[in-house]
């Protein structure tokens, strides 16, 4: 059986979060949820096959995750 692809939703914002997973669950895919830059590193080393990034985020922000 052909394994579900992984999609990693990084938004500080939940209402936005719950959206863009419920989105991504509804194509088929796997979502997991990081509410920040800092839990997005932590996380993204799990291995995803894309990531929706929000690039305003207090802290780190999408460009320095992306940097990182």
């Amino acid at each position: 059986m052909k394994r579900a692809k992984r999609v990693l939703v990084v938004e500080d914002d939940a209402r936005f979060r719950l959206m863009l997973k419920m989105m991504a669950e509804s194509l088929g895919y796997e979502a997991e949820e990081a509410r920040d830059g800092f839990e997005a590193l932590a996380k993204v080393r799990l291995g995803f096959d894309i990531v929706l990034l929000d690039v305003v985020m207090p802290g780190i922000d999408g460009f320095e995750v992306v940097r990182q």
